[in-house]
């Protein structure tokens, strides 16, 4: 196993346990108009769960549980893992290599390992495809394909998907959702989302502000990034563990 050191903590736990154990709901399915890809989400007592396949055979498969996030990315064979455990300490798995990154690991140690690990990778091939074919999309299951790629970009030093990342979530700060429905707690549908927007929201201005703040200091900003991209995971866990709702539009 390569080791590296990174400067910040992840916010996994917070959020995690913020979703508690959802109750369990009947499997949701969607699909893009505008991208040909096909989205399934649902959630039960063990998490919440998010799948995005494409019509070149590419797969993304995402669970949240208590332990932690874990990404499964699927293309031509070829699989890359990516986790986040509640601890904080991130891994990048492929071909039997493991990469484990610590909360207070230093990017400038890893990235190039990173990198090395996904380099000519059929798995980030297809998900940087299906980003392409979702560039337009409004959708939140495509701002979390997004977020994956970013996270994946992240790991390696590259800010290319905070950057994209960053200017979707700016494109989504108005209401995307109809109210439909309430939950089991009497929280409306409507309020989970709107709670899902202020999220993306507040990340954004925090993401931005350690941008300015820190923009000397490109080890914390890399941080900052990376803490962006989870957050951006997880928001969609959410609300999908608080309401199982599904946003309109393409």
């Amino acid at each position: 196993m390569t080791r590296g050191k990174f400067t910040a903590g992840m916010v996994v736990v917070g959020v995690v346990l913020a979703m508690g154990a959802p109750a369990a709901q009947e499997v949701a399915r969607d699909e893009c108009a505008t991208c040909n890809v096909n989205f399934q989400f649902g959630s039960g007592p063990e998490g919440t769960w998010f799948s995005a396949s494409s019509a070149d055979g590419t797969s993304l498969t995402k669970r949240v549980g208590k332990s932690g996030l874990s990404v499964t990315l699927t293309a031509n064979a070829d699989t890359v893992h990516l986790t986040a455990n509640s601890f904080g300490t991130v891994t990048v798995a492929r071909r039997g290599v493991v990469i484990a990154v610590e909360p207070e690991d230093v990017l400038s140690d890893y990235a190039s390992k990173v990198s090395q690990l996904l380099e000519q990778s059929a798995a980030i091939q297809g998900l940087e495809r299906m980003v392409q074919a979702m560039r337009f999309s409004k959708r939140p299951e495509a701002v979390s394909v997004l977020a994956t790629f970013a996270m994946l970009r992240s790991l390696q030093g590259d800010t290319t998907g905070n950057a994209l990342l960053a200017e979707r979530t700016q494109q989504l700060r108005r209401p995307s959702v109809v109210p439909v429905a309430q939950t089991r707690d009497g929280t409306t549908v409507e309020n989970c989302w709107a709670e899902y927007e202020r999220t993306l929201n507040r990340n954004y201005d925090r993401y931005s502000r350690c941008l300015r703040d820190y923009w000397w200091n490109q080890p914390v900003q890399y941080a900052c990034g990376i803490e962006f991209v989870m957050v951006a995971e997880l928001a969609l866990f959410n609300v999908i563990a608080c309401s199982g709702g599904f946003p309109v539009g393409g």
